[in-house]
């Protein structure tokens, strides 16, 4: 699947993503800010501490296996599924 089909299925039909999907792309978005963030290490570890308590990260296998083999990935799964 081209990426802007991709694009457009995640943009418009996002709520259709099933609890995994979503919890995944949660992860994933917050891991990405963190990680690109101009913090600190230390810092940079206690947002992923505070983040991982309040559920915005898994440590979930099957969430985590979703991202396995990145995030395109991920996003053509997705897609393709819904």
């Amino acid at each position: 699947m081209d990426k802007d089909k991709v694009d457009y299925i995640l943009k418009y039909f996002d709520q259709l993503m099933n609890k995994n999907e979503v919890a995944a792309w949660k992860h994933w978005s917050v891991n990405y800010k963190i990680i690109h963030s101009n913090s600190s290490n230390e810092e940079k570890d206690a947002r992923i501490k505070v983040m991982t308590e309040r559920g915005w990260l898994s440590t979930d296998e099957d969430i985590l296996n979703l991202l396995a083999e990145g995030i395109d990935k991920f996003r053509e799964n997705t897609a393709k599924r819904i």
